[in-house]
């Protein structure tokens, strides 16, 4: 039987599963930030980009479930969010 953590309650005690290996890894400039991306997988790609004040960790049940689909999974940090920096101008 599937878990489901519709209340968040295990998320919110244990946190996310590990990202697996990266495919291609790295930093875009852009804007006075550098901003990170991840792929894994192949496929038709889904791209996922996390809440305010979350990070690209927070996908770590995601990227499996999608990879046993056949699909190319690709992860960005926005601005000033986990593995992306920012410059002094505020959030907007």
């Amino acid at each position: 039987m599937a878990q489901h953590d519709d209340e968040l309650i295990h998320f919110e005690a244990h946190g996310a599963a590990p990202l697996p290996p990266a495919v291609v890894e790295g930093h875009v400039a852009h804007d006075g930030a550098r901003i990170w991306y991840a792929t894994y997988g192949a496929g038709p790609p889904v791209i996922l980009l996390h809440g305010g004040l979350g990070h690209s960790g927070n996908w770590g049940h995601q990227v499996p479930a999608l990879l046993r689909r056949g699909r190319r999974v690709v992860l960005i940090d926005s601005r000033g969010h986990g593995r992306s920096t920012r410059d002094a101008r505020p959030y907007s």
